[in-house]
């Protein structure tokens, strides 16, 4: 099941699509974006959270959070992608979020300013 297929970036009464890239550690930041999308839905009833990124072991307590969250049906994790896939992604996102706790500019805010950004 493609999440991004039926999207394009257009405003829609059906999606919007906010997507992050990044794995499920800690300093990503994810869980202040986990947090932040009861906001969200709120105020977006149709907003969808997808994280890429893989789990490199530190991922658990975001799961836990995710499985206990009240829009989880909201939140989709595809998982590591490809760079192509991860730009097909993007292409199809109204909302990039990157919210670091550390670090510069990564690879994904890159590709996403590169394809003309959501």
């Amino acid at each position: 099941n493609d999440i991004f297929a039926d999207n394009d970036k257009k405003l829609s009464k059906d999606h919007f699509n906010i997507t992050c890239v990044g794995r499920l550690h800690p300093v990503k930041g994810i869980h202040y974006l986990i947090e932040a999308l009861e906001e969200i839905c709120i105020k977006i009833p149709n907003a969808k959270l997808i994280i890429i990124g893989s789990d490199d072991g530190l991922g658990k307590n975001i799961i836990k959070k995710i499985d206990n969250h009240p829009y989880k049906n909201k939140i989709y994790l595809p998982g590591f992608l490809t760079s192509k896939e991860i730009k097909g992604a993007l292409s199809k996102t109204n909302v990039y979020v990157q919210p670091s706790l550390n670090g510069g500019v990564g690879m994904a805010a890159t590709e996403v300013m590169e394809i003309g950004g959501p």
